[in-house]
């Protein structure tokens, strides 16, 4: 390639000549201006991109070379099909990147390509024009995971070929991307902003085109280093635009599914009525091929050997509940055969009442064709449609269960569970795990029913979480906001010693709105936000975010008027109260501080929010895996004997932004079951005249939650240890912690590990969720006798029904945190 005049490349930046005009925009040339100024790199501007492109296509124009450009669409295209009804963003995205490949990798004859011709012909190119041709020529699309996103901000993405890390600053793409997901892109090292950028052309690929592109990719790069040995590597990244693009739009192709017998996967129940129960059970414990999955559960595996495999294959499962059993296989004549093996088996105990399917490659013909999942009808009744979301959960959650033992082809022939003890295989389970968080998070993006499968990297023990947060909590939503807002710790303290000093230092006192409206610092830093804000937003959209930013600075000050009391809540405590019964009243909820917070750090909890922010369209966290939950919770006025409690969600994925924020004020009175105060509100207000939000099960179920705690936290049972925050460690890079600087009062959880099993497989919605109910004491409340001097509730830990249970719960086990 002939050399170009111009800035020269020194660590891929182009640097100005010295006689240029000076980038900065003085008028004067460098060499009088910014050459003073060590290293100082050549930056361009959007409109020095705008104006460098449309000098690219004008010199493109005045080549005739029809039949070039032509062949160069064919193999651009290959064999991608264009629709008459093609989304017009799609086709955009397919035409620039075309345009970028053309203008930046394609030789044109020579060994030139179209930038360089610009480059050479020096057509009055500025400066910053210059240093963008300069940047772009020297990229090249690759394949990149994201494994960071804060939305409206930036994505980090892990290079797939050689692993290497980046952030690179992007606000559109970023607020629609997820974890996870799968991008070819060019990197700009610095772009228009001054930071890495994506440039030049975006595919997002589908996940199960994943390893094929890789090992298509690879093989392409293997094959020009053999051909072209002289070749720079850059030059070899450059041909393979096309495969990428190939690989985001070729229509995928849905091999026929079928089990190991050879049927049509078909997912099929068959129910039938049992008329001796018990003595069926004792039949089934004899019936050849099958097993029971744990002697306390009445489940049956059945298992045999395949048509098309001579290695034990499970054929289904056999489930007692009460006088029925379920027979669930994954095709019609595995049903008729396990229909006759359990008519032959039970004799006239048995007898068949109905079977249902659903054609397993038609649905995912359906999902794809919709691209989603299925969905409540938005027109249901609010509380139908949670009903019926809530059930296909479940559906999801049982299905999984059965996965994990189930032999998948990905993992050849392998179960997940062997696939994870393989270290051969395991990278695929970690890829399949990424692939199902993925599908999770675009779910509660579009408000539809989502599976949360983070429950199964604790059964294969495949995790990707920083095990410093199991020593002590990550950043809560105070502190989050303190370091995304300047001056809002500070004002808060002002505020909260205020309140102190006027009170005589009060207890019970808190701060309500009277208190902050007569604040006049407080006033003026909202104002001031405001006006900030209105310079790149609207009107209303300024109003609202003052307003939040009113509702922080309010929690914050109540929490440093209180000195910041923070309870955290271990995993197997949170998940035994998620399960606990509120069966106590209203007398007995007693709040240990005026004002204090809770945290939350299991998937229990989190997945709870993830769900109840997924109900709110628009929601800047609608469709994000938490990582933190923090609930301040504070005690309002007392009228007519009863008093109000503010319960305020900040919810956080630690993604460099505001915290997610609701409020719910509740009314308790003495004599109310507390199961009744959940519904209840402060201000008298129906829930019809609220958002759907206020209504829906998973706000009701962290509320549920959050009383539990609280009844915990000043119960007689009480076990609590003082935490003091370790020091503090900065993640690699980023100037943000990876721990919360609070100390915390740590509630352990000291339940039987095999009834916390119990207990998450029975609120996930597993298949044996009944029999849970039926072999396990769910949590409770017991008062205090008369007469006894300390009258706090006492709580009853979850534990096994019956004397054949005992040695199951002999020793408790810790879990840690």
């Amino acid at each position: 390639m002939r050399s170009v005049q111009g800035p020269t490349m020194i660590g891929g930046m182009a640097r100005v000549r010295p006689n240029d005009r000076c980038p900065c925009g003085s008028g004067r040339n460098y060499k009088k201006c910014c050459a003073k100024k060590r290293g100082r790199v050549a930056r361009y501007t959007s409109a020095d991109r705008e104006s460098a492109l449309e000098k690219l296509e004008h010199v493109r124009g005045e080549i005739e070379a029809d039949a070039l450009w032509r062949d160069l669409g064919e193999v651009f295209w290959g064999e991608v099909p264009v629709a008459d009804d093609e989304e017009p963003a799609v086709l955009a995205m397919s035409d620039f990147a075309f345009d970028c490949w053309c203008y930046f990798d394609v030789d044109i004859g020579g060994g030139d390509r179209l930038v360089d011709v610009l480059l050479i012909d020096d057509r009055e190119l500025g400066v910053g024009e210059r240093a963008y041709l300069e940047m772009a020529s020297s990229t090249s699309m690759r394949p990149y995971e994201i494994t960071v996103v804060r939305p409206g901000q930036s994505l980090t993405l892990r290079d797939l070929l050689d692993d290497t890390v980046r952030e690179v600053r992007e606000r559109s793409a970023s607020r629609s991307l997820h974890r996870w997901d799968v991008i070819a892109a060019r990197v700009f090292p610095i772009g228009a902003s001054g930071q890495a950028e994506l440039d030049g052309g975006m595919f997002p690929i589908p996940p199960a085109r994943k390893e094929s592109l890789l090992l298509q990719v690879r093989g392409q790069l293997d094959k020009l280093r053999r051909e072209e040995p002289n070749l720079a590597e850059i030059e070899r990244h450059k041909t393979l635009v096309p495969i990428y693009h190939q690989a985001w739009r070729l229509p995928m192709a849905i091999p026929k599914l079928v089990n190991y017998d050879g049927d049509d996967l078909i997912e099929t129940r068959a129910f039938f009525e049992l008329s001796g129960p018990e003595a069926a059970v004792k039949l089934l414990d004899a019936v050849p091929g099958l097993a029971r999955d744990d002697a306390s559960v009445e489940k049956w595996t059945w298992s045999g050997i395949g048509t098309n495999r001579q290695e034990p294959i499970v054929r289904g499962w056999v489930t007692r509940e009460n006088d029925r059993l379920v027979l669930h296989t994954n095709s019609r004549e595995r049903a008729e055969r396990g229909r006759a093996m359990l008519q032959e088996a039970l004799g006239e105990l048995v007898h068949h009442r109905l079977t249902e399917t659903e054609d397993v490659q038609r649905a995912v013909e359906q999902r794809l064709a919709r691209g989603g999942r299925p969905t409540p009808d938005s027109t249901m009744h609010p509380e139908l449609r949670e009903q019926l979301t809530l059930e296909l959960e479940k559906r999801y959650q049982a299905h999984y269960e059965h996965w994990l033992d189930e032999r998948v082809p990905m993992f050849d022939d392998r179960t997940p569970r062997e696939a994870a003890a393989s270290p051969v295989l395991r990278p695929r389970v970690a890829d399949a795990l990424k692939d199902l968080e993925r599908l999770y998070e675009r779910a509660l993006e579009q408000g539809e029913p989502a599976f949360d499968p983070s429950w199964l990297r604790d059964e294969l023990g495949i995790h990707e979480d920083d095990e410093t947060r199991r020593l002590h909590p990550p950043p809560l939503a105070h502190e989050t906001m303190g370091e995304l807002v300047p001056g809002l710790a500070e004002l808060a303290s002002q505020v909260a010693e205020r309140v102190r000093r006027e009170s005589g230092g009060a207890l019970d006192r808190t701060i309500d709105r009277d208190d902050l409206v007569s604040d006049l610092a407080l006033q003026r830093f909202v104002r001031a936000h405001a006006r900030a804000v209105a310079k790149d937003a609207d009107n209303e959209t300024a109003v609202n975010e003052a307003m939040l930013l009113a509702s922080h600075v309010a929690l914050r000050a109540n929490f440093e008027l209180h000195l910041r009391k923070v309870f955290w809540v271990d995993e197997a405590l949170s998940w035994a109260l998620g399960t606990t019964k509120l069966d106590v009243t209203g007398n007995l909820l007693r709040v240990p501080f005026a004002s204090f917070a809770l945290v939350l750090t299991d998937r229990y909890a989190l997945a709870l929010a993830e769900k109840m922010i997924s109900r709110e369209p628009g929601a800047r966290l609608r469709g994000r895996m938490l990582r933190v939950l923090t609930v301040y919770v504070t005690k309002l006025d007392e009228a007519d004997d009863a008093f109000g409690l503010r319960v305020a969600f900040g919810c956080d994925a630690l993604d460099g932004d505001w915290p997610y924020l609701l409020a719910r004020d509740l009314r308790v009175t003495p004599d109310a079951d507390l199961e009744t105060i959940l519904d209840s509100r402060w201000d008298g207000s129906k829930a019809d005249d609220l958002d759907p939000i206020f209504a829906c099960l998973p706000l009701r179920d962290l509320l549920h939650l959050v009383i539990n705690a609280i009844l915990y936290a000043t119960s007689a049972d009480a076990r609590c240890e003082e935490r003091v925050a370790p020091p503090r460690r900065v993640d690699a890079g980023r100037a943000t912690a990876s721990i919360s600087s609070e100390s915390v009062f740590f509630l352990p959880g000291t339940i039987d590990i095999s009834a916390l099993r119990a207990i998450q497989r029975a609120r996930r919605g597993s298949s044996d969720s009944e029999q849970v109910h039926r072999c396990l004491v769910r949590g409770h409340w017991r008062r205090a006798n008369a007469g006894w001097k300390d009258d706090r509730p006492r709580w009853v830990e979850p534990y096994w029904r019956g004397p054949t249970a005992a040695a199951i719960v002999e020793r408790q086990y810790r879990l840690e945190p």
